[in-house]
């Protein structure tokens, strides 16, 4: 629906834009329980989706930088390490 949502002090927010004539505002609205538990069961869904393709090789790397990295591995690695349940961070940038 055009929104972005970020977490914020462990909660999730809304951001959506709203244009006048001389400005862009960010509306911010914080998300009720019902619906972060939509967005983390949703978002959890996904990653394991990503996780099976990745397990089976069902995919194309397109390129990774550097080169030499080996993406494939690092990102499996990551996934392994997600909580689970997913919980919303406390912060944006937590990882």
């Amino acid at each position: 629906d055009g929104k972005l949502i970020k977490a914020e002090s462990g909660k999730l927010v809304a951001l959506e834009k709203h244009r006048t004539a001389a400005q862009v505002q960010m509306l911010r609205t914080e998300l009720d329980a019902s619906v972060v538990d939509e967005v983390l069961t949703d978002a959890a869904e996904h990653l394991r989706n990503v996780a099976k393709h990745l397990r089976d090789g069902a995919f194309q790397l397109e390129g990774q930088v550097p080169e030499s990295a080996d993406v494939t591995t690092r990102v499996e690695a990551w996934l392994a390490t997600l909580a689970s349940p997913l919980q919303v961070a406390a912060r944006p940038n937590a990882g």
